[in-house]
């Protein structure tokens, strides 16, 4: 009855978020398209929290079984369990449904969408729970096959958090040359440049603020849940001592590197204290952290909403998926035209200034007679716009895939993150897995941060390195 009245209130306050954007319907893709399906991840969310604290209790839910689960675990990761796998199965059927052409799916019939999903999402938690089946089946899904996907996830929200700091040290960058640029002819560009750059402060400012928060957090790390006098702590020590060389390398291999990374090596050293300081958090030990005795529910909430504003980044960034995996570039004939027209355009030069009349009537014949092969404009603009529109649609099938998929692996990462990787005891997210799992995370993200530096220069025809040396 509780899920119920709390999807009805979700469905009404999805309706007033409609209503705020005016027609979400008109929105086929962009961030605007996806506000419902984020909205409704968080819903589910917090009812998954909600039943796992107080919901099972409350309304006496038999999620223990002596041949599945005969501990408090079921008791609480159950809930999390059923609701992860039916935002998996909500997101799963998008992603087939978009990648087979019916792309107005992603912004059609989202009401019905909506019930169905509560009507899916009440029926796993009454359908086999007397004989202990369904408890089996979500059991497994989060044990073999949630914790694999989940792994997926975290790689994919890597690529993203470093792509977007690609993304946004050129931005500043560009703005910075654009600003150094005089304004009249009258003006010096050296003055210009002397003066005062926003765009550029704003670039050095903020790589460094990182840089200084990022040291400063890991030397809190050691009073926090270091401390070098209890030999207990020695684990913790020496995992900040190593997010300081990680720290440091970057730095170092982006000033070396001279490619103007120097941002993206903030980012991702602040964002290597970050995973340390989950991974730190995660400890149970009171010994060697500091705030382990002071959780409360205030604290666990806050954790919870973090945790899914994470989700809701990476997955309204999904688009850089699709730079990273789309290789094709569908203006290369375009760009070669132009090319072929100057060197003939050149030839022609050369041809007049010999006096080579006779050559130049030829070539003029010719051109009339290219010209008189070319279709009509109006087909020529036909064929254009056509072709302009089949591009629209598949980028448009393409955000909208990537954005699915992205939220079809949150909702495995989700069963995860709240059963300590389903081998804790209790709904929670702190245990030795979640800490290793962090740790682990934080090196992949260094190694691949260190791969982006290398590369250029392991690969140059890749990244076009021999051209721009030749030029």
């Amino acid at each position: 009855m509780g899920g119920i009245i709390g999807a009805c209130v979700g469905s009404m306050f999805a309706g007033l978020c409609c209503g705020a954007c005016k027609d979400c319907s008109a929105q086929k893709t962009g961030f605007l398209s996806r506000i419902p399906y984020l909205f409704l991840f968080c819903v589910a969310g917090i009812f998954a929290i909600v039943m796992s604290l107080y919901g099972e209790e409350k309304l006496n839910l038999q999620f223990k079984t002596v041949t599945v689960c005969n501990n408090d675990a079921c008791t609480g990761n159950a809930s999390v369990y059923r609701v992860s796998f039916c935002l998996f199965a909500f997101e799963l059927i998008h992603c087939l449904i978009i990648a087979c052409g019916a792309i107005s799916f992603h912004w059609l019939f989202f009401a019905i969408k909506f019930i169905v999903f509560v009507v899916g999402l009440t029926l796993s938690f009454v359908v086999g729970v007397d004989d202990g089946s369904s408890n089996a089946f979500f059991n497994g899904y989060a044990r073999y096959f949630a914790r694999y996907v989940s792994i997926i996830y975290l790689l994919i929200q890597i690529l993203i958090l470093i792509s977007w700091g690609y993304k946004v040290n050129e931005w500043l960058q560009e703005k910075s040359a654009e600003a150094a640029q005089p304004d009249n002819a009258d003006q010096d560009e050296d003055e210009r440049s002397h003066s005062c750059n926003g765009y550029l402060w704003l670039l050095v400012l903020s790589s460094l603020l990182l840089y200084i928060a990022a040291f400063t957090l890991n030397g809190l790390f050691f009073r926090w849940y270091g401390d070098v006098k209890v030999g207990e702590c020695s684990t913790h020590s020496t995992l900040i001592s190593l997010t300081i060389v990680i720290c440091l390398i970057n730095g170092v291999l982006s000033a070396i590197r001279g490619d103007g990374s120097f941002f993206v090596s903030a980012v991702v050293s602040f964002y290597c204290t970050f995973l340390l300081f989950a991974a730190l958090q995660s400890d149970d030990n009171d010994t060697c952290n500091v705030w382990a005795n002071n959780r409360d529910s205030a604290s666990l909430w806050i954790g919870y909403g973090i945790t899914f504003l994470a989700l809701f980044w990476a997955a309204a960034r999904a688009d850089q998926i699709s730079i990273l995996l789309d290789f094709e570039d569908d203006n290369d004939a375009s760009m070669q035209q132009p090319l072929l027209d100057q060197q003939n355009q050149s030839k022609d030069g050369k041809d007049i200034e010999k006096g080579d009349a006779a050559d130049v009537d030829a070539d003029a014949a010719n051109v009339d007679s290219n010209y008189e092969d070319e279709p009509p404009p109006q087909e020529s603009g036909a064929a254009n716009g056509t072709q302009e529109l089949a591009q629209s649609k598949r980028a448009q099938q393409h955000s909208n895939v990537f954005f699915h998929f992205v939220l079809m692996l949150c909702s495995c990462y989700m069963a995860m993150l709240f059963s300590n990787w389903a081998n804790g005891e209790e709904f929670a997210t702190t245990g030795q897995t979640s800490m290793w799992v962090n740790m682990a995370t934080q090196w992949a993200t260094a190694l691949l941060f260190w791969w982006t530096l290398a590369a250029p220069l392991l690969c140059p025809s890749r990244f076009g390195a021999n051209n721009n040396d030749d030029n």
